[in-house]
């Protein structure tokens, strides 16, 4: 015991003014995109992509698609024929699926250049039924692209361009620059250490 006293006292000595608590390297991020965008395609199919394991280890990722601006008419979303069906497939996946799983999906989603056969290929290799998702889309997706559009709508300052990010609760155009060039740097930049083990990779 006497060793111990001895060890505490020193680190007592040594004063509490000195000493960093280590911080737990967790972030909230919400993505506003637009399904055909390329730099949200960039952003989600490629960095998310390269980066899925750190993501999925460190930050809560709210993924909010709601197509082109104006986005909302007569209160009713609105888009083109192609973003749209593409939407409401992205929707209905943040609806039905767990949020890493709904996560995976959308950067498969977001590497495939064709809706229809993108979804099959992605639903095969990660395991969800691409039906479910085709009637929810048919069924519920303007619902739910709506619903979707109108969070898009209330976020201030208002959305000028895609892909929007907001970290944990502010938005930080240079964080979006960072995270758009390269998203395991921005995050592991930003984490105190001890560094996630993908950091070191």
């Amino acid at each position: 015991m006497v060793p111990y006293k001895i060890m505490l006292l020193v680190f007592l000595s040594l004063g509490c003014a000195n000493f960093r608590p280590v911080e737990p390297c967790s972030f909230n991020i919400e993505v506003y995109y637009a399904t055909w965008c390329g730099y949200c395609k960039r952003l989600i199919g490629e960095q998310f992509g390269g980066s899925q394991n750190l993501l999925e280890k460190v930050a809560n990722v709210t993924l909010i698609p709601f197509g082109f601006l104006p986005g909302l008419k007569d209160g009713k979303f609105v888009c083109g024929p192609d973003d749209c069906m593409k939407g409401k497939v992205h929707a209905c996946i943040l609806k039905i699926l767990a949020q890493n799983d709904a996560l995976q999906a959308i950067i498969c989603l977001e590497q495939q250049n064709e809706v229809e056969n993108g979804l099959k290929l992605c639903a095969e290799k990660l395991e969800f039924s691409h039906q479910d998702v085709s009637i929810c889309a048919e069924e519920f997706g303007s619902e739910y692209l709506t619903q979707y559009a109108k969070i898009a709508a209330s976020l201030q300052p208002p959305i000028k361009g895609w892909p929007t990010l907001v970290f944990n609760g502010t938005r930080d155009d240079q964080f979006e620059m960072e995270m758009l060039g390269d998203t395991k740097k921005a995050l592991c930049s930003r984490c105190a250490d001890p560094m996630p083990q993908e950091c070191e990779e």
